[in-house]
C-alpha cells in the first residue's frame, strides 16, 4: 500500500511510458516515489495470483529479463542521482557480478554430486550474474538498445 498524496501534488509523478515494452516501469515509478519522500507499507494479508506463460520460464527469456531489469535500474538511477555516483556504483556492481558469476559457473559441476537439480540451479545463478553484468554495462555505456520483452502479449 502507498499514499496517493504524491500523485496529486505538483510533481506529477507518473509511469515512464518509454519503459512500456521493456518492463520495469513499476519499479521505476516506486523508486521515484520513495526518492520524493513516499512511503510503502507491507500488507500481511494481501493475496496475489498471476499466471506465468510457459515461455517466460525458459532460460533465454529469464536471462534476457535479467539483462533488461539491470539496464532499467541504471536508467532509473540516472534520473535520481548524479552521474558520477551512478557510474561508480554500477562499475562496482558489474565487477561483483562477474566475480560471483564466475564462482557459481565454475563450481556448478561440483553440485552434480548432490544431483542434477542443484547443478542446474547453481549454473543458472552463475549465468544470471553474467546477464545482469551485461545489462548494467550496456546501459552504463549506451551500448545496446532496450530489450522489448513485452512487444507481444502472451497469456489469456
Amino acid at each position: 500500500m502507498f499514499s496517493t498524496k504524491l500523485l496529486t501534488s505538483d510533481n506529477q509523478l507518473s509511469f515512464d511510458c518509454t519503459m512500456a515494452l521493456t518492463g520495469g516501469s513499476d519499479a521505476d515509478f516506486f523508486a521515484r516515489y520513495i526518492h520524493q519522500g513516499g512511503k510503502i507499507t507491507a500488507v500481511s494479508n494481501a493475496r496475489v495470483k498471476e499466471h506465468v506463460s510457459p515461455h517466460r520460464v525458459t532460460l533465454i527469456w529469464r536471462l534476457r529479463r535479467q539483462m533488461q531489469s539491470s539496464a532499467n535500474r541504471v536508467y532509473t538511477s540516472r534520473k535520481l542521482y548524479p552521474s558520477k555516483k551512478v557510474y561508480i556504483s554500477v562499475l562496482q556492481e558489474v565487477l561483483k557480478r562477474l566475480i560471483h558469476g564466475s564462482i557459481r559457473t565454475l563450481t556448478s559441476p561440483l553440485w552434480l554430486i548432490a544431483g542434477y537439480y542443484p547443478f542446474k540451479k547453481s549454473l543458472y545463478h552463475g549465468l544470471r550474474h553474467y546477464a545482469k553484468a551485461i545489462g548494467l554495462t550496456c546501459a552504463l555505456f549506451n551500448l545496446k538498445k532496450h530489450i522489448e520483452l513485452y512487444r507481444t502479449t502472451d497469456g489469456y
